[in-house]
C-alpha cells in the first residue's frame, strides 16, 4: 500500500466517523382505509422511514404506549374515536410526538385545534408531501 493510498483511507475513515448518522424516522400511520394506507406505506418506504400501521385510534394509543414514534400521521375520519379526538388526546398526553393530520376533506380539517398539531396533508398522501414534512422536522 502506498503512502498516498494510506492517507486517503485514513481521511475517509475520519470523515465516516464524524459523519452525522441519523436513525430512520419512526412513524405511526393511523389510517382505516387499506388503499390509502398502502399508498402511504410505499412513500414511507421510499423515504427510508420505519413505520407501523394501525387502523383504529384505540390501536394507535396502544402502540404509542408500547413504542416511541417521531411522527403520527392521523387520518381524521376513523371508526369509533375520530382522528380529531385522537389528536386532542395526544396533545394532552404525549406533547412530544409530532402530529400530522391527514384528510381528503378540508371542512373536516377546519375543526382541528388551531396551531397545536404539526401539519396537514391532503389525500392522497404523496412522497413529495411527506418529504416536505420531514424536511421541516429535520430543521427543528
Amino acid at each position: 500500500m502506498t503512502f498516498l493510498r494510506a492517507v486517503d483511507l485514513f481521511s475517509g475513515l475520519l470523515r465516516w466517523l464524524r459523519w452525522p448518522r441519523r436513525r430512520p424516522l419512526s412513524i405511526l400511520l393511523v389510517e382505516d382505509d387499506i388503499n390509502d394506507a398502502e399508498l402511504t406505506r410505499r412513500s414511507l418506504e421510499q423515504l427510508g422511514c420505519r413505520y407501523d400501521w394501525q387502523n383504529t385510534a384505540e390501536g394507535a394509543l396502544a402502540l404509542l404506549d408500547k413504542n416511541g414514534y417521531d411522527f403520527c400521521l392521523i387520518d381524521l375520519k376513523l371508526p369509533m374515536m375520530s382522528g380529531i379526538q385522537l389528536i386532542t388526546t395526544l396533545l394532552d398526553s404525549r406533547p412530544y410526538v409530532h402530529l400530522v393530520a391527514v384528510t381528503g376533506s378540508m371542512p373536516l380539517a377546519e375543526s382541528l385545534p388551531a396551531g397545536k398539531y404539526m401539519g396537514l396533508i391532503l389525500k392522497p398522501v404523496t412522497k413529495e408531501a411527506l418529504t416536505r414534512m420531514l424536511r421541516y422536522h429535520r430543521r427543528k
